[in-house]
């Protein structure tokens, strides 16, 4: 039998003792081998960012599919407390979220925020960004109570980072639409406000990102009833993303489906109408008719024709915004 070379069998000797040296390591430092390992294990490449390509396009249910794919790959190769599986795991709740699926969802945003935290540490960004979007699925879910609670063990972290950070800004936007959520209108006024100004600041009243506050506060004059300035905040948030955007980009036809529920609750739904008709056809041309967003258009376009031709007519008449 052949015996291998001296010059192969020492480049196997060091393979296996490189191979020895990232276990060690990556059994002692997680965080810091990952990267080291991820490249010395065969992978899928680009399981993760494959992902995330597929939530940008809104094809959620292929993003679904191929993130459960990511977490098998990632727990199977380097086990549960492992960063790659943390976010594979988090890129599985994203589409479940995105998909309306909040009970499957937020189990996993648990997990992946219990894994950020032992491998990063409670006040580390990772950790942050998971409870961010935590509470979002919270919002969305009208789990108001539970969102708040989420958002201040956030802001309990970013108060020391000072009062203009942008990032803090976005957390106390986030309050200031639970909040909303809750009734509690001055409180949910007051942060708006704070978040508007803070983002004026630091990137001048006419920056793209400032059009969310504003509508924001728009949504938050709609509750309140006070349509006529929920009219001008809306129709100025408009104004700012169609002149940054386009008047057929998915962005304008959010901020359309979001005017058009104003004037559903206005009931004034033949304003509304063209609203909705025009943010489906924004967002069918981007991301296909299967859309969950263009779904949520065409339902409530299909409420507004319903509610038009009542006699006499509801005052408000249920329209969801995105």
């Amino acid at each position: 039998m052949n015996r291998p070379t001296g010059s192969l069998r020492n480049r196997r000797l060091g393979a296996r003792r490189a191979w020895l040296v990232l276990v060690i390591v990556a059994a002692c430092f997680p965080a810091l081998a990952g990267r080291a390992l991820e490249e010395a294990v065969p992978l899928e490449k680009g399981l993760n960012d494959r992902v995330v390509q597929l939530l940008q396009l809104h094809r959620y249910q292929e993003a679904k599919e191929t993130a459960k794919k990511a977490v098998a790959t990632f727990s199977s190769t380097f086990g549960k407390r492992h960063a790659g599986t943390a976010t594979s795991l988090r890129n599985l709740a994203l589409c479940h979220a995105q998909l309306r699926e909040y009970a499957e969802a937020e189990p996993l945003f648990l997990e992946v925020i219990e894994i950020r935290e032992q491998i990063y540490g409670p006040k580390d960004v990772h950790t942050l960004e998971t409870l961010g979007e935590l509470a979002d699925l919270y919002e969305k879910a009208g789990a108001y109570a539970k969102a708040e609670l989420v958002l201040k063990r956030v802001l309990a972290v970013q108060d020391l980072w000072g009062p203009k950070n942008v990032m803090r800004a976005r957390t106390l936007e986030r309050l200031g639409v639970v909040y909303t959520g809750l009734g509690r209108f001055e409180e949910a006024e007051a942060l708006l406000k704070q978040v508007r100004e803070t983002n004026e600041a630091a990137f001048g009243e006419k920056f793209i990102g400032n059009a969310r506050c504003i509508e924001d506060q728009a949504r938050l004059k709609q509750a309140m009833e006070k349509y006529v300035e929920a009219e001008l905040l809306f129709q100025r948030a408009l104004g700012m993303i169609e002149k940054a955007r386009g008047p057929a980009h998915p962005e304008t036809g959010i901020c359309l489906n979001n005017l058009g529920t104003l004037y559903s609750a206005m009931g004034e739904y033949e304003k509304a109408q063209p609203l909705y008709e025009r943010a489906i056809a924004n967002l069918t041309k981007a991301y296909g008719p299967q859309d969950p967003d263009a779904e949520i258009c065409r339902q409530n376009l299909a409420n507004a024709k319903a509610a038009a031709g009542r006699s006499p007519r509801p005052k408000s008449q249920a329209a969801i915004t995105i």
